[in-house]
């Protein structure tokens, strides 16, 4: 899949969050969509799920359903690339 095809589809995600309660949240995955633009993307992509499940933990869930979204769609881009993550 075309990095920029993801990129765009996690900005989509984040730019449904609210601002307000999920800024923390907000920043972590912007670090790394900005880390997509430079790095290798499956690896990116494993490092964010990673930082998606410790902070949902960090937080106690509270934001489990945006977290959920993410991680769903980080799976599904990880599928297409299984080697690449080996």
């Amino acid at each position: 899949m075309d990095k920029t095809i993801i990129i765009d589809c996690l900005e989509q995600s984040v730019a449904e969050f609210n601002i307000t309660s999920e800024g923390d949240l907000i920043n972590l995955v912007m670090k790394y969509i900005d880390e997509l633009h430079h790095q290798e993307t499956a690896s990116t992509l494993v490092h964010l799920r990673a930082s998606l499940k410790d902070y949902g933990r960090k937080t106690n869930h509270v934001h489990d359903q945006s977290i959920g979204e993410l991680v769903f769609k980080i799976d599904g881009y990880l599928a297409i690339q299984p080697r690449q993550c080996i």
